[in-house]
């Protein structure tokens, strides 16, 4: 998969999709379906969650209410 794939997650679906604060730094969490996201290239995971944060997706201690 490439970065562009992932264009949702910080794009369309801003009130969708938060960084959850976790020991290890951010997690992806998916908040309509209640779970995180899983991209199994680290180095993409990685790419996804810096361009999340340069759009300004929003970043919780806990996972907010549907």
């Amino acid at each position: 998969m490439t970065i562009d794939e992932h264009r949702a997650l910080w794009e369309s679906h801003a009130d969708r999709y938060v960084l959850l604060r976790v020991p290890s730094g951010h997690a992806i969490f998916d908040v309509q379906a209640r779970g995180t996201v899983i991209i199994e290239d680290d180095d993409l995971y990685r790419e996804v969650k810096q361009r999340m944060l340069d759009n300004g997706v929003a970043v919780v201690d806990r996972p907010p209410n549907p």
